[in-house]
């Protein structure tokens, strides 16, 4: 409990003649709340009240005694209800003494009873509930309620209620600016500052707190987790915004140790950019994200100025094409070594139009080879080979 709420107790007094004595305590009450009570545990201590606007009506029945010691000077309002037999309300000044009365309700049967005073700070004033009439056992029940009306009462700052009825509750009430409690969330953003226990790292900034969105490479650790974020990829590494090594942070497969992919525009290891002469020739790649024109990266032996070995199926040179006469003959049919079916490119009556002569040792026609078995018995003709003979064995 705050040590600025103001306290209904039931306070152990004590005794001597017509004044208040010991009693059990039932219960406390801060400001704004209310206390349900029985007169059949109270002691019949004071039976006549004078002073003040005090009625002076003899009370014989047991009551119920209570003290209230306000912080604020002002209007206040006790009030007792929910009663199935008469009680009656007094209120008390300075002394526990019936003839300290300041003021009473004793209004007949169980209407509500209700005293409205100026309390004044640095005074004890006894809140009395009279059992004028005492009933059967269970039937001496009632509530006692505290109405702040103007003042008397200082808001408690951490019991969720407004104790003082002004309309503010805890440290939203003015007068709670001086507790420290309320020193704790200075930002107003729900969340107390470490230095209170709390977990909000920044309490002059509102947008930072542990439920906030952490705003990537801003330099603030907007949701208190302690660091600002920098590594958004989650692959290990802070982002160069952050002084890291991580060259595309939104892309956890870029990062220092990852493996370079030559010609994918990517700085994957962020090192130096992306890799455009991955054979180390000294020309960057045609690759259109390299620009160059090397047109075999991965062979350092083609690259333009290159000398180009005629017929080998490569662009040595990178002039767009193999070297060498496709077509050496003349005899309008591309050599084998050019993809074209002329076996011999060197022999304009060589190609596959021709007619094929035996027993010449030349594939003509280019066509399995020279033809040595003109009628097609299955043996070549001696002429070929010698353990043949032009008629059958």
């Amino acid at each position: 409990m705050s040590s600025l709420a103001a306290v209904l107790l039931l306070f152990p007094l004590a005794a001597h003649a017509d004044t208040c004595s010991p009693i059990d305590v039932q219960g406390d009450i801060t400001c704004s709340s209310d206390l349900a009570g029985t007169t059949e545990t109270g002691t019949d201590l004071l039976s006549a009240y004078s002073g003040g606007t005090c009625s002076n009506i003899p009370q014989g029945g047991p009551e119920v005694i209570y003290t209230f010691e306000p912080q604020n000077t002002g209007a206040v309002t006790f009030r007792i209800d929910g009663m199935q037999v008469d009680k009656d309300i007094y209120v008390l000044q300075g002394d526990c003494d019936s003839t300290s009365c300041l003021k009473s309700s004793i209004a007949s049967g169980t209407s509500t009873d209700a005293v409205t005073f100026t309390a004044v700070t640095g005074t004890t004033y006894y809140v009395i509930v009279e059992g004028y009439s005492q009933g059967a056992a269970g039937t001496n029940g009632f509530s006692l309620h505290f109405d702040d009306g103007s003042g008397g009462c200082l808001e408690d700052c951490d019991n969720g209620l407004d104790d003082d009825s002004d309309g503010n509750a805890d440290c939203a009430d003015s007068d709670c600016a001086s507790e420290p409690l309320c020193q704790c969330d200075l930002d107003n953003d729900g969340y107390s500052a470490i230095s209170c226990g709390g977990s909000d790292c920044d309490d002059a900034d509102d947008r930072v707190h542990p439920n906030a969105v952490d705003v990537p490479y801003d330099g603030v650790d907007d949701d208190c987790d302690g660091a600002d974020l920098c590594d958004v990829d989650g692959d290990g590494f802070d982002a160069v915004e952050c002084a890291g090594a991580d060259c595309a942070d939104l892309d956890g497969q870029v990062h220092p140790d990852a493996v370079e992919v030559p010609r994918d525009g990517i700085d994957n290891d962020c090192l130096d950019g992306d890799v455009c002469d991955a054979d180390g020739d000294g020309v960057v790649a045609l690759a259109a994200v390299c620009g160059g024109q090397d047109c075999d990266d991965d062979d350092a032996s083609v690259l333009p100025g290159a000398v180009d070995i005629e017929f080998d199926g490569i662009d040595q040179d990178c002039d767009g094409a193999d070297a060498g006469n496709c077509d050496a003959d003349a005899d309008g049919v591309s050599a084998l070594a050019c993809g074209g079916p002329d076996c011999d490119d060197t022999d304009a009556l060589v190609l596959p139009e021709a007619i094929e002569v035996p027993y010449d040792g030349i594939d003509n026609d280019c066509t399995d080879g020279d033809l040595c078995d003109v009628d097609g018995d299955g043996f070549e003709a001696r002429l070929q080979a010698s353990a043949e003979s032009s008629t059958h064995p």
